[in-house]
């Protein structure tokens, strides 16, 4: 399967999500492994044709070899401490199916055991829509209003100044920029939207997080 045939697919469907009204869309990339398997078959390209299995399958190992993850040093311990405050903790990211199997794979414990709140995890993958959306936001905003949590009272960690700080700080949520990775770290100076995306607090390792929080 060519690169090229992926970059398409999944090009043709941000172009129907736009014309839908998204402005940053997302896809599950199920459906388009889907649509180029299911192509492939066709062509007699592939012996088997393609169901909900062999796309996940496929999907997890093309991720694993093109974008290979790590955690961040210090998470284990930032985690377990967060958890044992009691606090309620969320995920918004731009996501896959498989973004949660992340967790025990690298830090060999599910996303509830760690102590995050299934119901306070936005996943973009499931509205189709990706970071910097508002929606994301929103979501978690409404999920957590829910648990009687105002946004006022909510601490987004993130990379990304423009994907992470400018919507989370649009929604209300306190903000912090983790700067503790240089090749995850994304300042976008550049870019015209930093300048009203100005955080809170700006991390240089994830110890700092249960710091800042010990003080609040």
């Amino acid at each position: 399967m060519g690169a090229s045939g992926l970059v398409e697919a999944i090009g043709k469907a941000h172009q129907r999500l736009k014309a839908e009204g998204r402005e940053f869309p997302e896809v599950d990339i199920r459906e388009i492994f889907q649509e180029v398997l299911q192509s492939l078959w066709e062509k007699g390209r592939i012996p088997r044709r393609p169901d909900r299995e062999l796309c996940e399958l496929v999907a997890l190992e093309y991720e694993c070899r093109i974008n290979p993850t790590w955690p961040m040093p210090e998470v284990v311990e930032t985690l377990r401490s967060l958890k044992e405050r009691k606090l309620a903790l969320g995920i918004v990211s731009n996501a896959q199916f498989f973004t949660p199997l992340l967790f025990p794979a690298l830090l060999e414990d599910p996303l509830e055991t760690l102590g995050f709140d299934p119901e306070l995890c936005v996943w973009s993958y499931i509205y189709l829509e990706a970071k910097p959306s508002g929606k994301l936001f929103e979501v978690a905003a409404a999920n957590l209003g829910r648990r009687k949590i105002p946004a006022g009272q909510v601490l987004y960690v993130g990379n990304d100044r423009i994907n992470d700080i400018w919507p989370a700080d649009r929604t209300g949520f306190k903000t912090a920029l983790f700067a503790g990775d240089r090749r995850s770290f994304r300042p976008r100076e550049e870019d015209p939207r930093s300048a009203g995306a100005t955080e809170d607090v700006l991390l240089t390792s994830l110890r700092q997080l249960t710091e800042i929080l010990a003080l609040g």
